[in-house]
């Protein structure tokens, strides 16, 4: 294959290493043409073969080496940038969410309750959206109508009904976050947001970037409560200060260093993901595993008791997440391991939770009044139910080596457009279809 003419597309970069892994000068001027794509190809290709020495040397040079061209940043910045025009950014949008978080604190005449329900995601992903057009050149046709989507959102909400009156306003209030991440995903893919590879990537990005936010998060908290005890030894007022500033601003940042880190692709962090992934979904299985046969020695059921259908209704979703950040962190290439059979179990309980609960939600809708909590839950409850289908589909024959992970890997990549779909329907929808609906 002609480097030369070779599409900067990372599926087709990652063809091309492999095909010339015995051919270090081509492998050298395809890194000198596209330096970042070629980089993050060869994240893919060393997922796919980790014990290559050709591929774990090249991660070498372009992780650790200081001699070598210095790359783009991930995201298409120009060469001008620098580190500390980076974290200025950083922190000049920290300053903007921690300050829109503050907003009730600094007009005592808005709710906070109902600031926080309604705007509550002003502080996060307007920002995040925002860093993540600044990280490349704009695509003006993709720009506009995020950022008008955006500005239409909090103008869209104001005029809804009290959320704590109207059970459609207080749905839209909830669903609204799930939409906004869907235009983060056009945010962080643009124009590539509708091919497959970049469907996945973006759930990575977002799982991972989950991750490492919490992770941040626990840390900052950590070094928040050493620093108030100490400070506590010298009468010091520093606690009203730490409370009102140091942790809002601190949790505003949180997303923002969290995304950096992941858009960085640096290599300090990926063992960390590995291991997470890893260990969650054993635990989370055992757990679950624990929970069931207690709830089936006591003799509860989502029938019978209504805290066991909430149990079940939020860990739906938990487990939905769980299992889609293994399937999108695992080597695209590899065989079937045991996680592999860990993570199909897990689905299976999962699947098997989902179906449990369907007859009850069937039997809520025709009890009584049709309310909009009730259609929204059963909006979800199929929604999961449809992708642990077909994920326990996928995931069983490539197990059993009737097919490769590729079928998997789209379902998943695709079917969370329809978690966007749904998000939408209920922001923009129930509120006139549930006209004055109570919960």
């Amino acid at each position: 294959m002609d480097i030369a003419v070779v599409n900067r597309n990372a599926p087709d970069l990652k063809k091309v290493i492999l095909e010339n892994m015995a051919n270090p000068p081509a492998l050298e001027r395809l890194y000198r043409q596209h330096p970042e794509d070629f980089r993050l190809a060869l994240e893919e290709a060393y997922r796919s073969y980790p014990d290559s020495i050709v591929l774990q040397m090249w991660r070498e040079r372009l992780y650790h080496a200081v001699s070598t061209p210095r790359p783009r940043r991930p995201e298409g910045t120009s060469a001008a940038a620098s580190p500390w025009r980076e974290w200025l950014t950083i922190g000049l949008l920290t300053l903007i969410a921690g300050s829109l978080a503050k907003i009730p604190t600094w007009m005592p005449s808005i709710n906070e309750y109902d600031f926080f329900l309604r705007y509550g995601w002003l502080a996060v992903f307007p920002i995040l959206i925002f860093y993540l057009f600044l990280r490349r050149t704009p695509d003006w046709p993709i720009f506009l109508p995020v950022m008008g989507l955006l500005m239409m959102s909090p103008l869209y909400i104001r005029h809804l009904p009290d959320p704590y009156q109207s059970g459609a306003a207080w749905l839209a209030c909830l669903h609204l976050p799930i939409f906004l991440w869907g235009l983060t995903g056009v945010a962080y893919g643009n124009r590539e947001i509708g091919t497959d590879p970049k469907r996945l990537e973006f759930l990575r990005f977002t799982g991972e970037t989950l991750l490492i936010g919490g992770l941040l998060i626990l840390i900052g908290g950590t070094v928040v409560l050493f620093g108030v005890g100490l400070f506590s030894f010298t009468r010091l007022p520093v606690t009203g200060f730490v409370q009102e500033y140091v942790i809002i601003y601190g949790l505003a940042a949180a997303p923002l260093i969290a995304a950096h880190i992941v858009l960085s692709q640096d290599a300090r962090w990926k063992p960390l993901m590995l291991l997470a992934t890893r260990a969650f979904i054993p635990v989370a299985l055992v757990i679950l595993l624990i929970y069931l046969i207690l709830c089936g020695i006591n003799g509860t059921t989502p029938y019978t008791d209504r805290h066991c259908l909430n149990a079940f209704f939020a860990l739906l979703p938990l487990l939905s997440g769980l299992i889609i950040l293994a399937i999108v962190e695992r080597p695209p290439d590899a065989l079937p391991s045991g996680q592999d059979y860990l993570t199909f179990a897990l689905a299976m309980l999962a699947l098997l939770m989902a179906l449990s609960i369907l007859p009850v939600n069937a039997l809520e809708l025709t009890a009584g009044t049709l309310s909009p909590l009730q259609v929204a839950v059963l909006g979800w409850n199929l929604l999961l139910l449809g992708n642990l289908v077909g994920i326990g589909v996928y995931y069983g024959r490539f197990l059993s080596g009737m097919d490769s992970p590729e079928p998997l890997n789209r379902w998943v990549g695709r079917y969370c457009i329809a978690y966007v779909l749904w998000a939408t329907v209920v922001v923009f929808g129930f509120p006139f279809l549930f006209s004055g609906g109570y919960l």
